[in-house]
């Protein structure tokens, strides 16, 4: 299993606007488990970015803070994080209470007599606020 993402440019409509997917390469099979569009508002290097440079520009914007283990974040990528062993079956991300969604590529494990979630990727993003601002650039259909 490897994530992979991908960046679309388009050009019709009101705005130009990128479309970032995130997925799950099985190898035999491709699956969608996210996508957003991002506008050059954003940042104004946003041509030149990397599909996970561009992720955090987006995180940066329309994130919700999640606790893993003791630690809080908007964005974790790629890192290892003690858990309790009691707590090594239940993970709790924790938001501001605003109705989110989001992606968590997450692998328990023990390392050195610690568990340790193994976070591939994990976040969350205000939905509501995310689909407000789709509204006033006219790319929603919401």
């Amino acid at each position: 299993m490897r994530l992979k993402f991908f960046i679309r440019k388009f050009m019709d409509g009101v705005v130009p606007y990128y479309l970032w997917v995130e997925t799950k390469d099985d190898g035999d099979k491709l699956t969608v488990y996210a996508a957003y569009k991002i506008t050059e508002d954003m940042h104004p290097l946003l041509v030149d970015m990397s599909p996970l440079e561009m992720l955090e520009t987006f995180i940066e914007q329309f994130g919700v803070n999640i606790r893993i283990g003791q630690e809080q974040g908007s964005l974790f990528m790629k890192k290892a994080i003690p858990i309790q062993p009691e707590k090594k079956d239940q993970f709790q991300f924790i938001d501001s209470g605003t109705a989110g969604s989001g992606s968590a590529w997450i692998m328990v494990d023990q390392e050195e007599g610690q568990w340790v979630a193994k976070c591939a990727l994990a976040y969350t993003v205000n939905y509501s606020t995310y689909m407000d601002w789709l509204q006033q650039r006219r790319l929603s259909d919401y």
